[in-house]
């Protein structure tokens, strides 16, 4: 099944501890991580995002949605991404982040049967974001409250529970990457 629901691949973090830019990195035969993530998502989403705080990305395709502030925080990246699909007419957008590579397809297909703000186990970046919430994240950045888990207590988001949590694995370090290249 291909879903209409838009897919964004969340590229905006600041790689600290990997020392450089996870998405460019080499991984499993692709030229890059962002480029192995476009094509796995490909096979179940009909249109693929790019959220970042850049334009250096080669996104093959997908459209870059760079965040409308410099702050390095994933609400950040969430209130652009409504504002967004927002002025699309979209009502929902499913977001993973670019560092989490081994979520399986038929876990996401569960999240985006919701039909909801929804989020795998407490992954709080692996899931679905209605673009009504907005209001609710202005409120929390004018307060500069950044955390994303407070965010799904106050829109009371959905956890949907999977039993094989290593597929939520991401991958921050170089020691995490060296597994895999």
């Amino acid at each position: 099944m291909i879903s209409d629901i838009p897919c964004v691949i969340l590229c905006g973090g600041s790689s600290k501890r990997m020392g450089e830019d996870k998405a460019s990195l080499p991984f499993l035969g692709f030229e890059t991580l962002l480029s192995f993530q476009i094509n796995k998502l490909s096979k179940i989403f009909k249109y693929i995002y790019v959220s970042t705080k850049y334009s250096n990305h080669n996104t093959k395709g997908t459209t870059i949605i760079l965040d409308d502030d410099n702050t390095s925080s994933p609400l950040v990246a969430i209130n652009t991404l409504c504002s967004y699909f927002s002025k699309k007419n979209e009502k929902l957008f499913f977001t993973i982040p670019v560092d989490t590579p081994f979520v399986y397809l038929k876990t996401i297909n569960k999240l985006i049967k919701n039909n909801k703000n929804s989020i795998a186990n407490e992954h709080y970046l692996v899931g679905v974001f209605e673009t009504n919430i907005q209001k609710d994240i202005k409120q929390m950045l004018d307060k500069n409250r950044h955390k994303i888990e407070q965010l799904h207590k106050i829109i009371s988001t959905k956890v949907v529970v999977f039993q094989d949590e290593e597929q939520f694995a991401n991958i921050n370090t170089r020691e995490q990457y060296a597994k895999f290249e």
